[in-house]
């Protein structure tokens, strides 16, 4: 089965990674679950700062992967899931994210870099991909309304979406071998 597969929020823990260096540059502890600067940087303009952040090599090797998730495509990957990386980053990133995805032995066929989510729809069904991972409530009801059966990985940052399954990782794997099932 082919499977569409977001990275960041579903198999890297980017948030961690970038805050934990914004903590450092700025002096001030961002808490992991902060979904916003304020009241942290009251009157501060968060974009160069982010740009910043984003431009150095280390937000990305300071991004881990979630605990258990590489051991659980491992095992989907045994049984016959093609994994396809579909992710939204800025293009002179793309070589960076590859290596971290080889790094850390991420299963997966390809990596395609898009730019929002109706390039990923694109990109999706260019690659024939029927079945979507994502955490991005913008790209998981695009993807399920391009008819691609979606899973949303339940993050604090996203909400239920009607006709969408919400999942977490240990429930993932299960989910899939039903599908599998279920479309052959």
């Amino acid at each position: 089965m082919r499977v569409l597969l977001d990275c960041d929020g579903v198999v890297m823990d980017f948030n961690r990674g970038w805050k934990r260096i914004a903590s450092r540059m700025l002096g001030v502890q961002v808490p992991y679950k902060q979904r916003t600067w304020q009241p942290f940087m009251e009157g501060v303009d968060l974009a160069p700062v982010l740009n910043e952040i984003m431009a150095q090599p280390q937000v990305w090797r300071e991004s881990l992967p979630y605990p258990g998730v590489i051991d659980r495509l491992w095992q989907l990957e045994s049984a016959r899931f093609d994994f396809h990386i579909v992710t939204s980053i800025r293009p002179e990133f793309e070589r960076t994210r590859y290596d971290w995805l080889v790094d850390w032995a991420v299963p997966f066929v390809d990596m395609v870099v898009t730019q929002g989510a109706a390039d990923k729809v694109k990109q999706a069904k260019a690659l024939d991909l029927r079945v979507a991972i994502d955490d991005n409530m913008d790209n998981c009801r695009a993807l399920h309304e391009a008819g691609l059966h979606t899973f949303m990985l339940a993050r604090w940052w996203n909400e239920p979406i009607e006709g969408i399954e919400r999942v977490t990782w240990r429930q993932l794997p299960a989910r899939l071998l039903e599908l599998k099932r279920e479309m052959h």
